[in-house]
């Protein structure tokens, strides 16, 4: 019993122990599988009038060669009128019901209230299995891309994004691949229409659905739409997940004027979804650069007052992983900043990480991951993961549990394994002036806006 003002305040002064992690309890999901071989999988949830769905198709990766944007505008080109509806009554319908409807290269997304969903998701199965691909949207959409291109060519980050293309992913691989204006204007309408036909399909499909819906409703939905569809044969295209080592390079952009230089850090790593080092590998780059209080935002934004902000990310991928980091500096430290980026990265693969600083990230991670339950969607991708890559019923739910059991070792382990500290791709947008103090890094190739080598 706190018997005086002294005894509060020494009772406030130290927090009372962490207790063990808990494991966290999810809804349950339900699952269909329609003779079509589309995967349909239901998480109830009947507190808000509100369902939402989402659909995947795993058609993979493929090149597209000189016409580099196809998928992206025929995912859009879907949500455009269809056989039954014009764009503008298919729009006029949705619209109606308030709902969101949205469809993209690997499916789409549709939410609603529940006492319109049935109408609302009908339109969406319409715009996915009977798209009209009208010849005038088509050439919006197409104009609308060619003026975003154009516009992205005095953008640093539009330029950043597409040297580490073609310089972390091997030639021949669709990451290698940069949209430009050339290639979206190689784009015909038929191209289209022979992108869909060939990749989406119910039996390369997953559709999650999460609310105000029971499973015996979802049957009925399915069975007036998605079952409807037809299969098709599908042989996913594969490509070389080898990855070529090369000693540190640096690749620079020019941008006349600049008084700052963006920099970016990048390489290419064997890093598969939901592997064994997933846990220790996120954790590990979190200490680097995953969150406000990381090594890279103390170093460069406390300690040097570089820049407002830097993160890092550590990217899982069925066909190939990456590391990736960016940064704008002021011209006159732009080698400075990157000798402290690469000292951060050398210092976790080297130096054990004290047990303050493992257990606050920890707990960041931790609190993240408990935030990030309490979206829908954050479930729906859960329940797809578990059926997609064959995961334990208690994958997530013991995720606390796993994360509060990786060691500092491990941590320095997974930095051996996934830092390339002596096979860094460099890369910095910026002014010509910058240049002297870049050689040290290695030798120095010259880029264009979309990547084009000018050495």
């Amino acid at each position: 019993m706190i018997d005086s003002i002294k005894d509060i305040h020494a009772f406030r002064k130290d927090p009372p122990p962490a207790g063990p992690a808990p494991e966290i309890r999810f809804r349950e999901e339900q699952r269909l599988l329609l003779e079509n071989g589309m995967k349909v999988i239901l998480i109830e949830n009947h507190k808000l009038p509100r369902v939402n769905a989402q659909l995947f198709i795993d058609h993979g990766i493929a090149l597209q060669g000189p016409k580099a944007g196809l998928n992206e505008i025929t995912g859009q080109l879907l949500s455009c009128g269809t056989i039954m509806n014009s764009k503008s009554e298919w729009d006029r319908k949705v619209d109606y019901y308030g709902a969101t409807v949205h469809t993209s290269s690997i499916g789409g997304y549709v939410s609603s209230l529940s006492k319109h969903f049935d109408a609302v998701f009908s339109l969406f199965a319409e715009a996915i299995m009977y798209p009209a691909f009208p010849v005038g949207e088509f050439e919006n959409i197409r104009r609308q891309q060619l003026s975003n291109l154009a516009a992205q060519k005095d953008e640093a980050e539009s330029i950043l994004s597409n040297i580490v293309k073609i310089r972390v992913y091997p030639e021949g691989h669709p990451y290698h691949e940069v949209v430009t204006e050339s290639s979206v204007s190689c784009i015909g309408l038929e191209d289209c229409r022979r992108w869909y036909d060939a990749n989406f399909m119910p039996n390369r499909s997953y559709l999650i659905l999460e609310g105000n819906i029971s499973l015996e409703e979802v049957k009925t939905l399915v069975d007036g739409t998605f079952a409807r569809w037809q299969k098709k044969d599908f042989a996913e295209p594969q490509f070389d997940r080898s990855i070529v080592r090369e000693m540190t390079d640096i690749s620079f952009s020019p941008k006349e004027g600049s008084v700052q230089s963006l920099i970016g850090v990048s390489f290419a790593v064997d890093y598969l979804p939901y592997n064994e080092d997933m846990i220790a590998a996120n954790l590990m780059n979190s200490v680097l650069g995953g969150y406000f209080s990381s090594r890279l935002n103390r170093n460069l934004r406390e300690d040097k007052g570089f820049t407002y902000g830097i993160s890092s990310r550590l990217s899982q991928d069925e066909h190939m992983g990456s590391f990736f980091t960016s940064v704008n500096v002021r011209n006159e430290v732009t080698s400075e900043a990157i000798g402290e980026i690469i000292k951060e990265i050398r210092r976790l693969r080297e130096e054990i990480i004290p047990a303050d600083e493992l257990q606050q990230v920890k707990n960041v991670v931790s609190g993240n991951f408990s935030r990030s339950v309490e979206d829908p969607r954050t479930i729906a991708r859960f329940a797809l993961a578990r059926w997609k890559f064959g995961l334990p019923d208690d994958y997530f739910k013991n995720q606390l549990i796993r994360i509060h059991s990786v060691t500092a070792e491990e941590i320095r382990s997974m930095a051996k394994k996934y830092l390339l500290a002596d096979n860094l791709h460099l890369f910095v947008v910026g002014n010509e002036a910058v240049l002297p103090q870049l050689s040290r890094f290695g030798k120095i190739y010259r880029y264009d806006y979309e990547g084009k080598p000018q050495n």
